[in-house]
């Protein structure tokens, strides 16, 4: 009798689409059934929400990056009935600061003025290791995937995950496994603020990742894939 694979869902992060999960979406589906949501399109939280939960499977593995890793915590507390594991990526923890909320709104306000043309080559080395910002399989997929998106859609992700609720109690809370990523060099989301989610959750595991800023999938993918594999196939 042929075994029936369990299931990877990946969640994409602000601005990102499939295209983020492109290097690791073939070496997943070497030993699990791999879905890639789609959080471009849904216009709040509850349609993301619901996007995630159209999976078929009952049951699944659950990896969101940044943006992506807070979507997939607030399935995961809503829903762990559904959830095996859950993976995340350069998620920021917690509630936003204020400094940081009025900053998503201020943007909020000029796009719906204007137009969004994407992340340009100047911002890049916010966002990625040095080492890769003259990498086009890098830098490549980040700045088409923002050019992709409208002033629109840029708007409803934003308002979709600006008033954000600490979710640390409620995981600790729940039983599925947990693993945290952080990366060595990321500039947008501090390692020790994922050090300390993972002190909070007393079951989690985790893992950094060296030489690398924060767009972990496309910076080392590699390396991400082998945690999150050994993670979900209990070889941790």
């Amino acid at each position: 009798m042929t075994k029936t694979l369990e299931t990877i869902v990946l969640l994409p992060g602000f601005l990102c689409d499939e295209r983020l999960w492109a290097p690791l979406v073939p070496v997943f589906s070497e030993r699990y059934n791999v879905r890639v949501v789609d959080l471009k399109h849904p216009q709040n939280l509850e349609a993301m929400i619901e996007e995630v939960g159209k999976t078929a499977d009952k049951v699944f593995h659950l990896v969101g990056f940044s943006m992506g890793g807070y979507i997939a915590e607030t399935f995961a507390t809503r829903f762990p009935e559904r959830v095996l594991s859950l993976s995340l990526v350069a998620a920021s923890v917690g509630a936003l600061s204020e400094k940081t909320r009025a900053a998503r709104l201020k943007m909020v306000g000029l796009l719906r003025r204007g137009k969004y043309n994407g992340i340009s080559e100047k911002e890049m080395d916010r966002y990625i290791h040095p080492d890769f910002l003259k990498d086009p399989q890098v830098v490549g997929p980040i700045m088409q995937m923002s050019a992709d998106f409208s002033s629109e859609q840029y708007i409803n992700q934003t308002l979709a995950t600006v008033d954000r609720i600490d979710q640390g109690a409620a995981l600790q809370e729940l039983s599925f496994p947990v693993l945290i990523v952080a990366a060595a060099n990321d500039r947008v989301v501090p390692l020790e603020s994922l050090k300390n989610r993972h002190a909070q959750i007393t079951r989690s595991k985790f893992q950094i990742i060296d030489h690398c800023g924060h767009y972990v999938p496309l910076e080392q993918p590699a390396e991400l894939g082998k945690a999150v594999l050994d993670f979900v196939g209990g070889q941790w």
